[in-house]
């Protein structure tokens, strides 16, 4: 029998977790993973049509199943749409799951983020966790009662954000993950995963995986998120849908923008000048918008995976 805590004005979403004796159903995975807000796990919902969308091999899989047998909690960050949660998904689809997509799901856990964590079962995998950082601590103490490894795996496209809070609250706790698109072994369907070791070992290893790349123009138009390589969505359209959905929205929750026209500019100028050095005061001419503005629009890229910047190395003399 499960019991429910009772409801009283100051705490409006208590009677939605389940008492700590309650008894616990031998299969998990047939409850609802949220203690009734979230659909049943195994029901047709937003996780499993993701991983039905995209049969495609993450080359990362094998990273992930390791890092969760040997940590307490494992972090995958990356940009909006690049598969975080159809890999997690695919890797472990018994997995309890929340995602703080659902506003419901989100205003629980920022509004009592102790009760949200200790109401979770584990292991779990919580996703968008930027949406609530202030459970990073309480994931922490969860962490530090057992020596259980695997017990969450997060998943958030806020990249630099995320990363710093895990890094200080869950320091020696948590293993990060960068989740970046697809490369041309993943789309080619190569398995081949070494890093590059400049040896005759290596390179006779690579190349019994050897295989011609064919329409490479076509795949630097199509880019690299998985949604266009397992349907026949046009690139023009994802493309123009994902700036207004996700880049200009996010933008303007992070910084309060308001001239989307200069922004959506800025976009283009900054995508020209990809594998080119950065000079921000011929953005900022070319846009009409001051050096510190474009300062701050760029941080918002590349806090959000959207760009990376290299630091150029000084020569060794």
């Amino acid at each position: 029998m499960r019991a429910l805590l009772k409801t009283s004005e100051s705490e409006p979403a208590r009677h939605l977790f389940e008492l700590k004796n309650a008894e616990k159903p031998r299969n998990t995975a047939s409850i609802p993973a949220f203690f009734g807000v979230f659909p049943p796990r195994k029901s047709a919902g937003i996780f499993e049509q993701q991983v039905f969308r995209s049969a495609l091999e993450r080359l990362i899989e094998k990273v992930l199943e390791n890092r969760t047998k040997n940590a307490r909690c494992v972090l995958v960050s990356g940009a909006r749409q690049v598969g975080k949660s159809t890999l997690v998904s695919k890797v472990y689809p018994n997995m309890n799951a929340v995602t703080l997509d659902d506003l419901v799901i989100r205003n629980l856990a920022r509004q009592d983020p102790k009760l949200f964590i200790e109401g979770l079962s584990k292991p779990s995998f919580i996703d968008e966790v930027q949406y609530a950082p202030d459970m990073f601590p309480y994931i922490k103490i969860e962490c530090d009662k057992s020596q259980e490894r695997g017990s969450y795996i997060l998943t958030g496209s806020q990249q630099m954000i995320i990363m710093r809070r895990a890094q200080e609250s869950l320091a020696g706790r948590v293993s990060i993950l960068t989740l970046q698109g697809l490369c041309l072994r993943e789309l080619f369907g190569i398995g081949f995963n070494e890093h590059f070791v400049p040896s005759d070992e290596y390179i006779k290893r690579r190349e019994s995986h050897l295989r011609k790349y064919t329409g490479i123009w076509e795949t630097i138009h199509k880019g690299v998120f998985p949604e266009l390589h397992s349907s026949d969505r046009k690139w023009a359209d994802y493309y123009s849908s994902y700036v207004t959905t996700y880049v200009e929205r996010d933008v303007a929750e992070e910084i309060g923008l308001r001239n989307k026209d200069a922004f959506s500019k800025f976009l283009i100028s900054v995508a020209a000048r990809t594998g080119q050095l950065l000079n921000k005061t011929n953005i900022a001419n070319e846009i009409g918008i001051s050096i510190k503005t474009a300062d701050a629009w760029l941080a918002v890229l590349v806090e959000k995976a959207w760009c990376i910047c290299l630091s150029r190395i000084a020569p060794i003399i």
